[in-house]
């Protein structure tokens, strides 16, 4: 493992359908996140739990196949509360409203299809860029 490794943020990106899932990832690691991938809530569950205490920011998609995306941010919340949350959907109605009730600082929520700029910078905007610096000292 190389040594700047630690100082990458880690983003578990969860969508059943591999366009999607695909794009996202492949535009954050081109950005210099470090990205995990799951297609359903169990895949996610385990891969959070491989890497507990390591992961900056879900992306997860409203609809999954086995349980929804809100669903699973809640149960990975209660593991770690300070979990942040960027939801995507193409779907529109009661799946949305869900997210509105779930308002909070750590979640956020991005309309399908969006332009891989958006996405970025979202991102940025949750968890900061793509590798932390270590110029900040604690004081």
């Amino acid at each position: 493992m190389s040594s700047d490794m630690g100082n990458r943020r880690k983003i578990l990106i969860v969508d059943d359908e591999a366009a999607p899932l695909n794009l996202m990832g492949n535009t954050l690691l081109g950005q210099g996140y470090e990205v995990l991938f799951a297609t359903s809530y169990g895949a996610a569950m385990n891969m959070f739990g491989r890497h507990q205490g390591q992961i900056d920011l879900l992306v997860a998609d409203v609809t999954l196949p086995d349980r929804s995306g809100f669903e699973l941010a809640c149960d990975l919340a209660g593991i770690d509360g300070s979990l942040k949350v960027l939801f995507v959907s193409g779907k529109t109605g009661a799946e949305v409203f869900k997210f509105h009730q779930l308002r909070a600082p750590e979640h956020q929520f991005l309309q399908k299809p969006f332009a891989k700029e958006d996405l970025v910078s979202f991102v940025k905007s949750i968890v900061g860029p793509a590798v932390t610096a270590n110029t900040h000292t604690a004081g």
